[in-house]
């Protein structure tokens, strides 16, 4: 469930300034990670200190979802039944930051050997590239935290 705690990372209130995302088949919504399986639910509640479900304030999707478009890579197939991308990372696509951002489309199940080909790994260092190059603004706290529009 690393993309939870990615994404995470990247919005308002993360104690480091994260500029991008990668995700590769992941879990973007924790209400759905709640509910998918009890393995995962223990997971949460131990990461949470909480029996109850995470309420939309921890979800990371929906808080996104309000923000600015962050710059995101991600991997996900319709194929995967584990992590549905439809309810998911394709959720992610309308606050994706337009011209740094990138989603690739593969096929197959859950974390299948072709999201880690030498291809993905050159788009994936497109993405870092392209990050790299972007003019950032200052938040209140002086960090730079949202790429600037050029």
């Amino acid at each position: 469930m690393g993309g939870l705690m990615a994404l995470r990372s990247a919005l308002p209130g993360s104690p480091y300034p994260v500029r991008g995302v990668a995700l590769i088949d992941a879990w973007t919504d924790l209400e759905l990670a709640w509910g998918s399986a009890l393995s995962r639910r223990l997971e949460i509640e131990a990461a949470y200190g909480n029996a109850a479900p995470p309420g939309p304030d921890l979800n990371p999707q929906h808080l996104l979802l309000r923000q600015s478009p962050l710059p995101l890579f991600v991997i996900s197939s319709l194929e995967d039944t584990t992590v549905k991308a439809g309810v998911n990372s394709d959720r992610l696509l309308p606050h994706a930051q337009p011209g740094v951002s990138e989603f690739v489309p593969v096929t197959g199940p859950h974390l299948g050997a072709n999201r880690f080909t030498p291809a993905v790994a050159q788009r994936l260092a497109g993405f870092f590239m392209r990050l790299e190059t972007l003019e950032w603004a200052p938040a209140a706290s002086g960090i730079p935290s949202r790429p600037v529009s050029r």
